[in-house]
């Protein structure tokens, strides 16, 4: 393990807060216990973690932890597409804050996208009881991700990506603003399961867009073909994906584009109660959907479910036959903690996947918050901004 990835191993864990002691991060890691102590200086000695005693109630000295430092405050934001997140992280605010929640349409034009930043921006801060002197800056994520390995940012959710700029960023929010390198949500999720022994899975998400990523304990490369899945083609002869190609997974299960079929066949005489959620948010819209089949018996609604699993199936299917993870994670609004659902994917997935170990995969949901990700976020920024080889 290089020492760049060894001390972004170290400080996600502590980010996390599932290791936190020497002995715990050794552990996590499969490193040696003076090999981890050098990072853990290394990191001290640069002020970019800090120790504390945690007390155990008992004889004996208080165990040493480690913490991660956020001198200042951050302002951070994600946008997801139709739903937006936000909060300050800092000395004095981490604990005290509520995240803000916004939703909107799920492609807004370009002043409507300046607004909804600016309205983030400004309920944060009076959540807060802050001024925007008070901020060091801000960290904005998209949900984009990077071309052919290049600066060039897409997203099949937002189409103006290339003029969401830095520059255009800290004129809106009024301060020193970086765009997130888009963190590896699969690692920072493997963190939440070192406590049981989980070295490897798989974070499949469905909301906005889709997306498929593995993470390893100890490995911090991204394995790219995993996050594509959701534009592999399922169907050939399906719309158009915002990467050109028809018939992409995204395109059949994302939420907004499950939303346009809906309407389109409601335009065409189909009769569900599902006409009175059209004009709902994506996320709204799948809690209407269960509840049509659960609570009304709505035939159309069940048939809509069954075809939205069985394409999330075969999309899980292709990352596991390719990673064969410990763990299967389910994440985004369209998945998250509904175990009928769950259950039925657990049904249709024994015959699809080629597992090594001759058992079915184990599937779970998420255990990351969102407010891990945005403390996270905020690390990100202090670090980029005081030792730039962090965070890669």
């Amino acid at each position: 393990m290089s020492t760049i990835v060894g001390q972004q191993a170290v400080l996600r864990l502590i980010q996390s807060k599932q290791a936190t002691s020497q002995i715990e991060l050794a552990r996590a890691l499969d490193l040696p216990s003076n090999t981890v102590h050098g990072i853990v200086k290394r990191l001290i000695a640069e002020g970019v973690i800090a120790e504390f005693r945690q007390g155990r109630g008992g004889r004996g000295r208080p165990a040493l932890h480690f913490s991660i430092r956020r001198p200042g405050k951050v302002l951070v934001i994600i946008w997801w597409g139709s739903e937006w997140q936000g909060t300050v992280v800092g000395e004095g605010v981490e604990e005290e804050v509520t995240p803000v929640f916004l939703r909107t349409s799920a492609v807004p034009d370009f002043e409507t996208t300046r607004k909804s930043f600016v309205k983030v921006r400004n309920e944060i801060l009076d959540r807060s009881r802050l001024r925007l002197k008070n901020l060091d800056g801000a960290i904005v994520m998209l949900n984009t991700g990077e071309m052919g390995g290049s600066a060039h940012r897409v997203s099949s959710v937002i189409p103006y990506t290339a003029e969401l700029t830095e520059d255009t960023l800290r004129k809106w929010l009024g301060c020193e603003t970086m765009l997130s390198k888009n963190i590896h949500l699969a690692e920072l999720e493997l963190r939440r399961w070192t406590r049981d022994q989980v070295r490897s899975l798989v974070r499949f998400n469905v909301g906005d867009g889709v997306s498929a990523h593995y993470a390893a304990m100890g490995r911090s490369e991204m394995h790219v073909a995993a996050g594509e899945i959701g534009h592999c083609v399922r169907r050939s002869d399906g719309d158009v994906c915002g990467c050109g190609n028809r018939g992409c997974l995204e395109t059949l299960i994302s939420g907004p584009r499950l939303i346009s079929r809906v309407r389109r066949d409601m335009s065409f005489g189909m009769q569900s109660v599902l006409a009175e959620s059209l004009s709902k948010s994506p996320r709204e819209f799948f809690a209407d959907l269960e509840r049509a089949d659960i609570d009304l018996g709505d035939a159309y609604a069940r048939t809509v479910i069954e075809e939205f699993l069985e394409h999330c199936a075969w999309g899980i299917s292709m990352a596991v036959n390719m990673f064969q993870p410990d763990v299967v994670v389910l994440s985004g609004y369209a998945l998250a903690r509904r175990p009928a659902w769950q259950k039925h994917l657990a049904s249709i997935l024994p015959n699809l996947v080629l597992w090594a170990h001759g058992s079915a995969p184990r599937i779970e949901n998420e255990r990351q918050q969102a407010e891990d990700h945005l403390r996270e976020l905020a690390t990100e920024f202090l670090l980029r901004k005081k030792f730039h080889s962090y965070w890669i």
